[in-house]
């Protein structure tokens, strides 16, 4: 907002905040001493509105100031109109609700079931591992043989954890989060994410 100019009288003010408007600036009249500062709120709209100040001031008894007033009446009408006539925007209850987070929850169901296993005794632990290809101490995790013949041997190591508890923390944040970055990025994006 940028000050423009003085008009010492409030109804040549008036008038030429009117005309103004009718010509899509819209302005700000301060009442200063005995007139009005003149302030346009569109910066880019700063010399147009001195120009027009100055214009004004030199002959406020025009004719097209005059006429300015009541255009300027019937478009604030007009407009008052148009804005009672735009609905409101209503906030539905539904729309606030979040979808299930699918993604999330199937992986916290992966991590649960993964962790099982350490619930069991070491005896059906040792079975665990020798079943799904979970290489244990001295094992060659990384040797070719074990890749040619069991390729998922590259992401099984994934979903070993160092106890009940660190599980228990990861699917709270994977809860936390994932329900997050699921409803913000998309399923896809944040099962591959994941």
């Amino acid at each position: 907002m940028r000050q423009i100019g003085f008009i010492p009288d409030p109804v040549d003010a008036k008038k030429f905040e009117d005309y103004l408007y009718t010509q899509g600036t819209m302005v700000r009249m301060d009442r200063h001493n005995a007139g009005y500062n003149v302030w346009v709120f569109d910066e880019d709209k700063q010399i147009f509105g001195k120009q027009e100040l100055l214009q004004y001031l030199e002959n406020p008894q025009s004719k097209t100031y005059s006429d300015a007033v009541l255009i300027a009446k019937n478009q604030r009408i007009k407009q008052e109109k148009d804005d009672s006539a735009t609905p409101e925007y209503k906030v539905v209850f539904s729309d606030q609700v979040v979808q299930f987070p699918r993604v999330t929850f199937l992986l916290a169901i992966c991590i649960l079931a993964v962790s099982v296993p350490m619930l069991l005794d070491d005896e059906k632990k040792a079975s665990m591992v020798s079943i799904f290809g979970l290489a244990g101490q001295g094992m060659g995790l990384f040797s070719n043989l074990a890749f040619s013949t069991q390729p998922w041997r590259l992401i099984t190591p994934v979903f070993l954890h160092f106890g009940p508890l660190h599980l228990l923390f990861n699917i709270m944040l994977l809860v936390e989060f994932g329900r997050m970055i699921e409803s913000q990025r998309g399923v896809v994006k944040f099962f591959f994410l994941f």
